[in-house]
């Protein structure tokens, strides 16, 4: 599991967390014989990336990859050799007031939209790269609610281009697998 987190400007808070990320990926996918599968998920909001919140996102995201690693493994088909999960945060979730995280709604909608940034595009395609580096690795990005909309407006500029321009040979896109 790693945690990359966006800022409130659609900057990388930490970038060696990315690159840490990238080494994971590399490593995973070189002590593979079945390539690994690689999940990234962004999420809404009245969520964040706050691992002391044992009812959060992130812990929720954490359980569901070892439980998808242990099912891919228990089914007995060729599965993938490991389950790399990429938490993709952002401020969604501000103070814990009752009353106020609701209106929040607007405000956090502006950050969200701020948050699919060039450096969300680049966050997402260096991970997919890294990844589809090794043929029978599978990637799936996923967003939730806001982190849905992040994710679909971060790659919508170049999905499109690429869906136009696809010949009959079809496309190279950076996903198995995208989830809105």
């Amino acid at each position: 599991l790693a945690n990359i987190e966006i800022d409130e400007f659609g900057m990388l808070w930490a970038k060696q967390k990315l690159n840490d990320t990238l080494g994971l990926i590399a490593a995973r996918n070189a002590e593979s014989e079945r390539g690994i599968m690689l999940v990234t998920y962004t999420h809404g909001w009245m969520n964040n990336a706050n691992p002391d919140r044992l009812e959060g996102d992130l812990i929720r995201f954490r359980d569901g990859m070892l439980a998808l690693a242990a099912e891919l493994h228990a089914e007995g088909a060729p599965a993938p050799d490991h389950v790399v999960g990429v938490y993709l945060g952002w401020r969604g979730a501000t103070k814990r007031v009752p009353v106020w995280s609701y209106l929040s709604f607007w405000n956090r909608k502006h950050g969200a939209e701020r948050v699919a940034s060039y450096q969300m595009r680049e966050t997402l395609f260096r991970l997919t790269d890294t990844a589809k580096r090794r043929p029978d690795t599978k990637v799936l990005l996923s967003g939730h609610s806001m982190g849905g909309m992040i994710l679909a407006r971060t790659l919508a500029p170049t999905l499109s281009p690429l869906l136009l321009a696809s010949g009959p040979e079809g496309v190279q896109v950076p996903a198995d697998l995208i989830l809105l």
